[in-house]
């Protein structure tokens, strides 16, 4: 399997999709932390990025590296995360959460992994390819 946590680490700012209202909705966001199948983010409770993951939990996320090689889509269902630790943990590594929420008591200060289901990276010298969580290339 591709070793898409690499490639987040050095490109953590992509796109996340998700569906409102029929319609899909698309955003800049910042992939927070990575480890296990997961991929961490956070938003404001009142937006309606929070909003549409409680309708709908599946969510797509692409990023790539400067040269396009690869393009990665990480697919997977949201589930938010109640954990002040963690919470302390982003606001530390990260001086915009930090500067959006001042507090990890913050009650806007959401947090939330998208549980991946699938990963897909693309290249021009490799094309598409596809896996499950499970490692299996498709």
């Amino acid at each position: 399997m591709i070793d898409y946590e690499k490639i987040l680490q050095e490109n953590p700012t992509g796109i996340l999709a998700t569906e409102n209202g029929g319609k899909l909705d698309a955003r800049v966001v910042r992939a927070l932390a990575w480890q296990d199948g997961r991929v961490y983010f956070c938003t404001h409770g009142q937006r309606p990025l929070y909003a549409q993951l409680q309708a709908n939990p599946n969510a797509v996320f692409c990023t790539h590296a400067p040269d396009y090689a690869p393009v990665l889509t990480l697919s997977g269902k949201a589930v938010f995360v109640d954990d002040r630790d963690f919470k302390i943990r982003m606001m530390e590594e990260s001086d915009i959460v930090k500067r959006n929420y001042q507090t990890p008591d913050n009650p806007d200060y959401t947090a939330f992994c998208l549980e991946l289901e699938e990963v897909k990276s693309f290249s021009f010298a490799e094309g598409t390819k596809r896996w499950t969580i499970g490692g299996e290339l498709l």
